[in-house]
């Protein structure tokens, strides 16, 4: 670029990635992972579903009645519908993991996000595992009165069937008369607020066992910028906090994870494709909805979010979950405007030795998807666009997309690199 880069606005968008690149055990697989070692609800849960059988065929699961009892009535307010369903998804792989059977969300059985989105859609069968099939149950089966005399779970049950049987002891008195398809996404949302609280708190204590994060994230951070720029805005997706320098502006776009708040999940589309609108029951869980529940965190006014020359993003995922917010950024900074100089940097770190050609090319075919899927949304309600060739190779051709190889950790070359240091 020819400009003076004192004189141009950066922004950097960080995901988990960024967290996990700093030795910060934030995916939600170590969550679970962790859940189900130190938390007596999940442990209990889950050594229930180790007693069950799975009838693939009939779609139906088996429990001993007398072990859904004893611990069904034991698990306290902590233990959610959200946190049943998972431990569901987690059993289904360890039983079927290559999904043969369709239950569960297979090896991406913990994209938190991607499953609510699952649960809250239509449902296309009466056996998949949705909120919408849970309800029918429970006002068929479960209703006003508790009658699980005429389907004992020893005999087997569906998943559907089970997980209403669940809610019926999640719920008070009162409630298990009075809900319905009408308010059961209410309940299902109050249901995830009490997950995300769990989630906060494993944060936090993620965050108070690394007592380096604070300065190493900052540090980090500094080099991905890399520059004298006039104006930087750094948003970020993680839960963590970020200690930044005082004439930066910056966002937890989810919330901050600490002791009087919770981050947020939020969803963009339902698992048949289709984006969520204010119309549609699911609204309450999407993203917009979400962030408005949210207090300010960080500093980031209007002014922050004015066009950016320079778009950082690291440790983000790329995927049709997060596009909606992609595709605002790239309109903001002009991206499909030929006249336009403003650059996308997408950073990405070769993790694992061993899979780094993999990595490397799963990244880019991601990066690249999501410009492309851009350029369809663009054509869309612009379909002169389509006359202007690929977006894709005119961004390479005039140097406005990067692709960036960060160093691993602590690697010769990163911004702790130890052959640096005093």
């Amino acid at each position: 670029m020819e400009e003076n880069m004192s004189t141009l606005n950066a922004q950097l968008v960080l995901g988990n990635g960024f967290d996990v690149y700093l030795k910060l055990p934030t995916k939600y697989d170590d969550f679970f992972s962790y859940q189900k070692i130190f938390n007596s609800d999940y442990c209990s849960f889950r050594e229930m579903l180790n007693y069950s059988e799975f009838d693939p065929d009939l779609s139906i699961i088996r429990i001993p009645d007398s072990e859904f009892d004893s611990v069904i009535h034991k698990l306290t307010s902590h233990f959610s519908l959200w946190d049943a369903y998972f431990l569901l998804l987690d059993w289904f792989y360890e039983v079927d993991p290559n999904n043969e059977n369709g239950f569960g969300g297979g090896k991406n059985w913990s994209d938190v996000e991607t499953q609510i989105s699952n649960f809250l859609s239509p449902s296309s069968s009466i056996t998949d595992l949705t909120l919408s099939n849970v309800m029918e149950e429970y006002t068929k089966k479960v209703g006003i009165q508790h009658i699980r005399l005429n389907t004992p779970i020893g005999k087997g049950c569906n998943l559907n069937y089970f997980l209403a049987l669940f809610l019926y002891f999640r719920l008070d008195e009162e409630m298990r008369f009075k809900i319905g398809s009408h308010n059961c996404f209410d309940f299902a949302l109050k249901e995830l607020k009490i997950f995300e609280r769990n989630f906060s708190d494993y944060i936090i204590q993620c965050e108070t066992k690394n007592e380096f994060y604070s300065i190493e994230s900052t540090k980090f951070i500094n080099s991905l910028i890399n520059g004298p720029f006039e104006k930087i805005t750094v948003e970020s997706f993680n839960f963590t906090k970020m200690v930044l320098n005082e004439n930066w502006y910056y966002r937890n776009v989810h919330g901050i994870a600490s002791s009087d708040m919770s981050g947020i999940f939020g969803i963009e589309t339902l698992s048949n494709k289709k984006r969520i609108v204010s119309t549609d029951d699911q609204y309450i869980f999407s993203k917009t909805s979400r962030e408005l529940e949210l207090e300010i965190n960080g500093n980031a006014g209007p002014d922050a979010f004015r066009r950016p020359h320079v778009l950082i993003i690291f440790g983000h995922s790329l995927n049709k979950q997060d596009e909606g917010y992609f595709f605002d950024l790239f309109d903001t900074m002009g991206l499909d405007d030929s006249g336009e100089t403003s650059i996308v940097v997408f950073d990405f770190c070769l993790y694992d030795k061993c899979q780094e050609a993999k990595i490397k090319a799963d990244r880019l075919t991601e990066a690249t998807n999501l410009i492309n899927r851009y350029e369809q949304w663009k054509i869309a309600s612009q379909p002169a666009l389509q006359n202007q060739g690929s977006l894709l190779s005119r961004l390479l051709h005039t140097g406005r997309i990067q692709f960036r190889q960060i160093p691993r950790y602590g690697e010769k070359g990163a911004f702790n690199d130890p052959s640096k240091q005093n």
